[in-house]
């Protein structure tokens, strides 16, 4: 079975705009899957899971820590993504909503069913940048599945550099909207082939909503185990 799906959304439960009831409706409306992944908060996930009968759903949370650093976490269970939250998220959490009193390398071992992981824009600004503190950097990109290679709201240079990274480290690729405004939802696409409960990223293209802000591309990825599917390139 094969999806389409915006795999990076904030809703008004973080710093988005939208409650998870028009998630749902856009979703419905451009006959795509989603993920809504608020800053280490996953009401808004939730209620857009149970709102999800007839749209494609994968739970999701952004954990953002003290040290500046984020990471995508997808769940395909809703008992695991509250148990993932109330132990891990909810007791740390501070007054400002993008940042919890932990570092990051706590999460990198956790041995919580993650359906997959992502790190989000890697040439994002200040410390979200892999080149702040590169060591950190590293062991997160050691450690997720996934890299963003296309966010709609980050520059064209910073999307082809996390081009670039993927194809160096060999990571499948993600493209997401990081929709914080509602007319944002559905501007970064991931083609995603769902198999056996096993997701493998087959095709994975950038959404044309915005030529001028779009890397044009479209990869296909070698069909194997989804953590170390090897890169194919074709028609970048």
């Amino acid at each position: 079975m094969n999806f389409i799906f915006d795999l990076h959304i904030h809703t008004i439960y973080s710093d988005g705009k939208a409650t998870p009831n028009d998630v749902i409706e856009i979703a419905k409306k451009k006959n795509i899957g989603v993920a809504i992944t608020d800053h280490n908060e996953i009401r808004g996930s939730i209620k857009g899971f149970e709102l999800s009968k007839d749209v494609n759903y994968i739970l999701g949370i952004e954990v953002g820590t003290k040290d500046g650093k984020e990471v995508l976490f997808y769940f395909d269970d809703i008992d695991e993504i509250e148990s993932f939250y109330k132990k891990e998220i909810e007791p740390y959490k501070t007054n400002r909503m993008t940042r919890i009193e932990r570092n990051i390398d706590e999460f990198l071992n956790k041995n919580y069913k993650f359906l997959f992981t992502t790190i989000p824009h890697p040439f994002g600004p200040l410390k979200k940048n892999i080149y702040h503190n590169v060591e950190l950097s590293n062991k997160i990109l050691d450690f997720v599945d996934c890299i963003e290679i296309f966010n709609y709201t980050q520059s064209k240079k910073s999307n082809q550099q996390a081009l670039l990274l993927a194809k160096k480290m060999q990571k499948p690729m993600i493209a997401s909207s990081d929709a914080h405004l509602i007319e944002d939802i559905g501007k970064g696409l991931t083609y995603l082939e769902i198999e056996n409960n096993m997701i493998n990223t087959k095709i994975i293209k950038t959404s044309e909503f915005d030529i001028a802000n779009t890397i044009k591309t479209l990869f296909y990825i070698g069909i194997s185990n989804f953590k170390y599917s090897i890169l194919k390139e074709r028609n970048v």
